[in-house]
């Protein structure tokens, strides 16, 4: 569904406020956008001004972990970017309306913040900010719709 967005972005988006996916978003994460210290906002400025739109999975790969072991010879990929399910020129990521469908059902559909989309590996992010890391009590519940499924 196409939401034409009624007023200008808040002046925390860097670059790239004229593109096709904010005509897209939902209310809620445009209203984010407004939010002091907006989570929405970082996550755009830190993957959006990339070259033609693409991020190197090796790239990406080869940032310092927070725990475990760096990748030693990362796989070759080149990951497209789609926000909150759309690629910043505003086309919806393709299969996402009925892999949420399967997952969330009639419900509230799940937000994915950010998908990174290559020929051979999807990267799902979560953005938070002003938080610590910590364990997922949904997923302690065992109750995450993405990887809990039931049926």
């Amino acid at each position: 569904m196409s939401v034409r967005r009624r007023a200008p972005l808040p002046r925390a988006i860097l670059s790239g406020e004229n593109e096709g996916a904010f005509d897209h978003l939902p209310e809620t994460v445009i209203a984010n956008l407004r939010r002091a210290n907006s989570e929405n906002a970082r996550l755009w400025n830190t993957f959006y001004p990339r070259p033609g739109f693409e991020i190197q999975l090796a790239d990406l790969l080869s940032v310092t972990p927070l725990w475990g072991t760096r990748a030693e010879d990362p796989p070759k990929d080149r990951l497209q970017p789609y926000f909150w399910g759309f690629h910043p020129n505003g086309q919806r990521l393709e299969g996402l309306e009925e892999a949420l469908e399967e997952i969330d059902g009639a419900g509230p559909r799940t937000e994915i913040d950010l998908i990174l989309r290559g020929a051979a590996n999807v990267v799902v992010i979560e953005a938070k900010n002003l938080s610590t890391l910590g364990r997922c009590g949904r997923y302690q519940r065992r109750a995450c719709p993405e990887v809990h499924l039931t049926g």
